[in-house]
């Protein structure tokens, strides 16, 4: 009977102390697994982050074709040739209540169409040149123009980084 409760008492503690090392080597297991959860959750949010981002600067460069589309006459006449970025703070014609000439909307058009991407995307901002080739004053040669959207999309705060989509329109 002596013997029965030694082999009882030793095999009883043996499970036991297994036990609370299976138990902690399972929570290392799980704390390892879910920090790599956590490092696929920010990576997804970043990257919707850059998505979303991408998403805009089409949606502006659309947006500025369709302005152009609808001053065909300002196409004819140049008033897109080359319009280069600045800073926005206020513009100078409201064509949305007034007349305005084709080089007066064209003017507003780019003014509001900027200010639309400083507001929408960090560091945003938008360019229009004429593609090599030729210009829109004579109906003969289809012109085309090369409209850029550029934004700090890794949010340096370094406009020599920033990323530049461009989309090349027919109008």
């Amino acid at each position: 009977m002596l013997m029965t409760s030694r082999r009882r008492g030793t095999l009883a503690a043996l499970p036991l102390g297994f036990s609370m090392i299976e138990v902690l080597v399972t929570i290392v297991i799980i704390s390892f697994g879910m920090l790599g959860i956590a490092g696929m959750l920010l990576r997804s949010i970043d990257s919707g982050r850059v998505s979303n981002s991408r998403t805009l600067a089409v949606w502006q460069a659309n947006e500025m074709a369709d302005r152009m589309r609808a001053n065909m006459a300002g196409i004819r006449e140049g008033h897109y040739d080359n319009m280069t970025y600045t800073a926005v703070t206020t513009c100078a014609s409201n064509c949305l209540t007034a007349k305005c000439s084709s080089q007066e909307q064209a003017d507003f058009d780019f003014c509001i169409w900027n200010a639309q991407t400083q507001r929408l995307m960090p560091m945003g901002r938008g360019d229009i040149a004429i593609s090599a080739g030729g210009s829109c004053a004579t109906s003969q040669f289809v012109c085309s123009f090369d409209i850029s959207v550029r934004w700090d999309e890794g949010k340096t705060g370094d406009p020599a980084n920033l990323r530049t989509y461009s989309l090349r329109v027919e109008p």
